[in-house]
């Protein structure tokens, strides 16, 4: 809820409606500040996607290997499928003059630390555009089983979704570590 407060006027200048689903009580041991750095990142990247308004939801639930899932997902523009592998990387902006490549490189630093998987979802179709980040944190009980997740620049699109998503256009990018939730 800290985060939401501080970008409660964006998302009333834009007229975005935001949408919680909190449905977790799981906690992660991690410094908060870079929790908080990086779940911030996500939800400065969705509301700057959505210039005209749309919706972000933001989602915290279980999952049997995720303990929390949480999702960040806008209605936004959505991004090129060709940018998705390099989602992540340091330098790699789809914001132009606007982006400094750094807030994914950071946020995924921060979200390997605590050996989080990410998966992304994005459409850049008319009328169902939109990205959906879905973080995966490794319970308590399965911490020991997790493998080092890849640099982002490693990451790779692969299996099925390797043919695009819902839409036929955009693949799912993930770690080595994301789980089907």
């Amino acid at each position: 809820e800290s985060i939401v407060s501080l970008y409660r006027n964006r998302l009333e200048m834009r007229q975005i409606e935001l949408v919680r689903q909190y449905r977790s009580r799981a906690s992660i041991l991690a410094h908060p500040g870079e929790l908080r750095q990086a779940l911030s990142n996500l939800v400065a990247n969705a509301i700057d996607a959505m210039p005209r308004g749309g919706r972000l939801t933001l989602r915290l639930r279980d999952t049997p290997h995720c303990k929390p899932s949480v999702t960040i997902a806008d209605q936004g523009q959505g991004i090129a499928p060709e940018a998705l592998p390099h989602l992540g990387e340091l330098l790699f902006t789809t914001k132009g003059e606007g982006g400094t490549g750094f807030g994914l490189w950071v946020t995924y630093q921060i979200l390997k630390k605590y050996r989080a998987s990410v998966r992304v979802h994005s459409s850049t179709r008319l009328g169902r555009s939109g990205t959906t980040f879905m973080l995966c944190f490794p319970g308590a009980h399965s911490a020991g089983a997790i493998r080092e997740t890849e640099s982002p620049a490693q990451m790779k699109t692969r299996g099925p979704s390797a043919r695009g998503g819902r839409d036929g256009h955009s693949p799912w990018v993930e770690g080595p570590n994301a789980k089907t939730a």
